[in-house]
């Protein structure tokens, strides 16, 4: 597998390093670098990338708005000397955030998630066996995960989890992945259930608690609300 990687960062000394990291990994492949998001634009339009090293503060176009205008991004690590930005970077679904003076261990960690969900996205062919967007009676839904074609009753889930071109479902027993948009799955399903997050969706009724910009579910899992979110969670308490 070769992950193909474009650099974006206004300090030139942050680039050499980070350049420096992806050579002594095998699998990675040093497209370009720039210093601005304007540069890189242009480069994810002429070259495929599969992973982008983000800056966030950078003139003219931060790297978190930058980010907002891709809608086919590929995936994204920001590299920052900034911990504030954390949460916002969370809901744009990027793979990792670094934070500057970066280590190679921590480098190294996160190229591993990069690693792990490409393998999926090539290896996994999972699906929803039947027709989405149209709501059922029944009280389980039918996928194929890992060859397997698995009957999943909805009061077994605990929340589901968007990995880009994939959806987790948390049950109380195992975890399956599925091949699919998180929007499709959710019209799927039954009125019950809630979205709470561009990433998160989990029945109401497994809710316990709302405190800030988290909810904690009745299996001890705290999730993030998103701000697009929030006003429909709270009106249905």
């Amino acid at each position: 597998m070769e992950i193909r990687c474009l650099i974006v960062d206004d300090e030139y000394l942050a680039q050499d390093l980070l350049e420096q990291y992806v050579k002594k990994v095998s699998y990675l492949t040093l497209i370009a670098k720039c210093d601005n998001a304007l540069q890189a634009s242009q480069i994810l339009k002429d070259e495929q990338i599969d992973l982008m090293f983000l800056d966030i503060q950078m003139p003219d176009l931060s790297g978190l708005d930058f980010l907002k205008t891709l809608s086919e991004p590929p995936h994204v690590i920001f590299t920052t000397a900034y911990s504030e930005y954390a949460l916002e970077s969370y809901s744009l679904d990027v793979i990792d955030y670094l934070l500057k003076p970066i280590d190679f261990a921590r480098f190294f960690k996160s190229i591993e998630k990069v690693a792990s969900r490409m393998s999926l996205k090539s290896n996994v062919q999972n699906e929803i066996v039947e027709p989405l967007n149209v709501k059922s009676e029944r009280e389980y839904m039918v996928i194929k995960s890992d060859g397997a074609v698995i009957k999943i009753y909805f009061s077994e889930i605990l929340y589901l989890e968007s990995l880009r071109e994939y959806v987790r479902f948390h049950t109380k027993d195992k975890k399956y992945m599925v091949l699919s948009s998180m929007k499709s799955i959710f019209d799927s399903l039954p009125d019950n259930f809630v979205r709470i997050h561009k990433s998160f969706v989990a029945p109401f009724s497994r809710i316990k608690s709302v405190s800030g910009n988290m909810v904690k579910l009745d299996n001890g899992a705290e999730l993030p609300i998103g701000k697009t979110y929030k006003a429909d969670l709270m009106n249905r308490f």
